[in-house]
């Protein structure tokens, strides 16, 4: 069962939107690909109690507007969705952000799902 946390993935939203933010990351992403690299974009792990049952939800308005705005705005490939890394209390280590040995190991996993899903497409 989730939480109530007042978290929502969408509060970024005005962060990627911004112009001054957005031309600053995209700045780095354009010199990647300058260089031949393709940036691939995927969301943060975040313990599920500090997000809002909204947020917790996999295709929620709150997701479909942080991907949205991915998509639109940042110059990179998104290759997974909110809710692949949102991880119960017991992964985390020290905050809402931070994973302990287990939750390093579900992420990564996770993680190299979503980069070969993007190679073998």
């Amino acid at each position: 069962a989730g939480g109530k946390g007042s978290v929502k993935f969408s509060s970024s939203v005005s962060y990627i939107t911004n112009a001054t933010y957005r031309n600053e990351i995209n700045r780095v992403y354009d010199l990647c690909a300058a260089k031949g690299a393709k940036v691939l974009y995927t969301f943060p792990t975040i313990v599920k109690t500090c997000l809002t049952v909204e947020a917790q939800t996999a295709g929620s308005a709150d997701h479909t507007a942080i991907m949205n705005a991915v998509d639109t705005y940042l110059h990179v490939t998104r290759i997974s969705t909110p809710d692949t890394y949102i991880m119960d209390r017991q992964y985390s280590y020290n905050s809402n952000y931070h994973l302990n040995t287990a939750g390093q190991t579900i992420r990564t996993q996770r993680l190299a799902a979503d980069i070969a899903a993007y190679f073998n497409k």
